[in-house]
């Protein structure tokens, strides 16, 4: 489409055997973080432990559970990708990797085979190479890439803060790291960050209203 060839274009060219070594470390990375999560998941704190204390003190089990850290690695990995098409490929094999990993260690370790969620998540992680596709433009220039950024953005703060008419709060303090981090990730001039700031407060409550609809009973 001419609007996205306008908005961001590949820079340089990447020879086949590199692209595919970076497509491996996105796999090798969600198949970490799948185990990790799990593990942690599993894990018995045993009180007096320093480093089981430090764990329990940072949350990371339920850090690791909530939707906001895996966006944040898959925006990373798309944006970062060279081409969309690498960067739909990249962000799917990540989240594969996690939850082929995270359900692996599930199976095999905790004797519990929940065929249901499986099914389900790794139908999202086949999906998310749409809206990977579509990240990339959104480190571009130009007004499709201010309307991708207000997405993205509103998708953090919906996850990073909540709304009422006459209140607004914050969520789990991770959620607010990712938020700002997603910003830093996206931003690249003012004018255009600062717009799609604005669009990311219109967006916010929307997509806050939405997502249990999209994720209730996951």
């Amino acid at each position: 489409m001419k609007i996205l060839k306008k908005c961001r274009t590949p820079s340089g060219k990447k020879s086949s055997s590199l692209e595919l070594l970076l497509t491996m470390l996105a796999l090798a990375l969600g198949c970490a973080l799948g185990i990790l999560s799990k593990w942690l998941d599993e894990l018995t704190i045993t009180e007096g432990m320093v480093f089981e204390d430090l764990l329990e003190i940072l949350d990371l089990r339920n850090v690791f559970s909530r939707i906001s850290v895996w966006a944040l690695a898959a925006l990373i990995i798309s944006v970062r990708s060279r081409t969309p098409l690498r960067a739909s490929v990249n962000t799917m094999m990540f989240l594969g990797g996690m939850i082929i990993c995270y359900y692996g260690y599930t199976i095999i370790f905790s004797g519990f085979f929940p065929a249901y969620y499986m099914a389900v998540w790794s139908v999202l992680a086949v999906l998310s190479s749409i809206p990977a596709y579509f990240s990339w433009y959104s480190k571009g220039t130009g007004t499709f890439s201010i309307v991708m950024s207000a997405f993205i953005l509103g998708f953090f703060a919906s996850q990073a803060f909540y709304f009422g008419r006459w209140y607004f709060g914050l969520h789990e303090w991770d959620s607010v790291i990712c938020f700002f981090a997603a910003a830093a990730v996206l931003y690249s001039k003012p004018k255009p960050f600062l717009l799609s700031l604005v669009g990311a407060c219109i967006a916010a409550p929307v997509i806050d209203w939405l997502t249990p609809y999209i994720f209730g009973g996951l």
